[in-house]
């Protein structure tokens, strides 16, 4: 009876994603974070029998930046429904089918990390309530295909620890890690969490199992990556077709330091907004999140210590470990795919001071009492705070996210019917959505890539002469117009500079323009 009653309130649970997918399926933010549409394009290149290839981009050069297991679910949308963007339905219903399977095998990983009760079930609808889970699930993004795969992976890694035929299971597991890895390369932490795993358990073969059918799609997807990719110096290239090479390039004047102190403070708010949504930016705010996000890593640590899911544990320490040295802020995105655990670890951590709470109220003096009330009552806030966070993303915040995106949407139109129409065939443009600009009008494009040591040095003067040099940037690499939204640099550029780059851009004399309505700009490069 408790067993069914679980199953039904996570049924409940998986509701608001569904509605909200529904409510998506037309997927007005395509492109809002750039990865989803040159997934989209790449996949629609695969489809088409030209090969792996940027489509949207000048010259469309081999995919090698991102594997091609995502790309290839979303080519076979495009096979069934080659018409864009009547596809996109058939495409967003294939994402949230991978956010319903990654909830299958969380609450697999959950009851082997805390035991078969009804734990794993709530933990599990926690996920599905979750607003940025729920977010991945009604976008074009491979973090929850890599996700399922993760957590499936490693969990036959765990139980091929425990069984007497564990050989063939390990092989197994290392087979999905392969897919995994070709969904993300972030998966690489996996080629050596899972052999450590077994060798600390004292079992060498099922090590070697694991790392011999994990090696086959990491090496297969290196050796295309070293086949194709076209070799350049050219950052915007680097940028498009090599995370290394471009990561190399601009650490350089990154200021390595400085960046990894801010992406270490980055990761904390990361992880303790994930349990709370919505808890802004404020001092408090972020003093908030790291205390969450330090109780979470805590509890973690102390399920390791348990000696349940060892694999689990390590591949999430490595993972984690390359954050903070990566040339980008790490964001909720980057952290969906060890959520569970980081969730497990917080759960087990806020379990354990609950009962010192209660054992203080039936044990303890008056002092002691009251010291309890007060935990007590922050423990009582955190979960009213995680619950309304998680009621005003879902049902306030990401459908006008949608709403906001569907109108911006239909305010562009115009001008990629102008562009479409008066644009010459062969003409090149600059569009910080550069996919979508060659969805609607058909032209090649890329987009203008603030290097993230700018960002992270927050020169503003420095990021200003940037910007006036965006004329000579485009037209050495063939590209004639330019493309400027108020929206544009999102990803990158806090409000204030953002509100810098489409003024210097908007008034440079060498953009001449030949469109302008509803703060949407074509230019002409001169």
């Amino acid at each position: 009876m408790r067993l069914a009653l679980a199953a039904s309130l996570l049924c409940a649970a998986i509701f608001p994603s569904a509605y909200l997918a529904w409510q998506a399926r037309d997927v007005p933010h395509l492109g809002y974070f750039h990865d989803d549409a040159l997934y989209y394009v790449s996949a629609k290149s695969l489809a088409g029998g030209a090969g792996y290839r940027i489509a949207s981009l000048p010259g469309e050069p081999p995919q090698t930046k991102y594997p091609p297991l995502y790309p290839a679910l979303l080519a076979g949308v495009w096979r069934l429904s080659p018409n864009s963007p009547e596809n996109l339905k058939w495409a967003l219903a294939a994402s949230w089918l991978m956010l319903v399977l990654w909830l299958v095998a969380a609450l697999r990983a959950f009851r082997d990390l805390l035991g078969p009760g009804l734990e794993a079930w709530a933990l599990t609808a926690a996920l599905a309530l979750n607003p940025f889970a729920v977010l991945c699930g009604i976008s074009l993004l491979s973090e929850l295909p890599f996700a399922f795969l993760l957590l499936v992976s490693m969990t036959m890694a765990e139980r091929a620890g425990g069984q007497g035929r564990g050989v063939w299971l390990a092989a197994a597991a290392g087979v999905i890690a392969s897919a995994a890895f070709l969904t993300r390369t972030a998966g690489w932490p996996l080629l050596a969490a899972g052999p450590a795993a077994f060798l600390l358990r004292r079992q060498p073969r099922r090590a070697a199992a694991f790392a011999l059918a994990m090696l086959p799609g990491v090496a297969g997807w290196m050796l295309w990556v070293q086949w194709r990719r076209v070799p350049s110096a050219d950052p915007i290239l680097l940028y498009y077709t090599d995370y290394l090479g471009y990561w190399v390039q601009d650490l350089a004047s990154a200021g390595v330091p400085r960046m990894i102190w801010k992406n270490l403070d980055s990761l904390l708010s990361a992880i303790g907004s994930l349990f709370v949504f919505g808890l802004g930016d404020s001092f408090a705010a972020k003093s908030a999140a790291r205390v969450l996000a330090v109780a979470a890593l805590a509890g973690t640590v102390r399920l390791a210590r348990r000696g349940r899911g060892l694999v689990f544990f390590l591949f999430t320490g490595a993972y984690l470990a390359m954050l903070p040295a990566w040339n980008y802020s790490p964001d909720h995105r980057f952290l969906v795919p060890i959520f569970p655990i980081l969730l497990a670890g917080f759960w087990m951590e806020f379990r354990r001071v609950a009962g010192k709470v209660r054992a203080a109220f039936v044990a303890g003096r008056t002092a002691e009492r009251a010291a309890a009330g007060a935990i007590g009552a922050a423990l009582a806030a955190i979960v009213l705070a995680a619950a309304s966070g998680a009621c005003l993303g879902l049902f306030r915040a990401l459908p006008r996210f949608l709403e906001e995106h569907r109108a911006a949407r239909e305010a562009h139109l115009p001008a990629y019917r102008w562009a479409a129409a008066n644009l010459p065939r062969d003409a090149a443009a600059l569009a910080y959505d550069d996919p979508g600009f060659y969805l609607h009008t058909g032209r090649k494009a890329c987009r203008l890539m603030i290097p993230p040591s700018l960002v992270y040095n927050g020169d503003r003067g420095a990021l200003e002469r940037f910007l006036a040099g965006a004329p000579d940037w485009a037209r050495a690499r063939g590209l004639s117009f330019l493309l400027l939204r108020r929206g544009d640099f999102h990803a990158e550029l806090p409000e204030a500079d953002r509100r810098v780059a489409y003024r210097v851009l908007s008034s440079h004399p060498r953009l001449r323009k030949v469109y302008a309505r509803d703060g949407m700009l074509i230019s002409r490069i001169e």
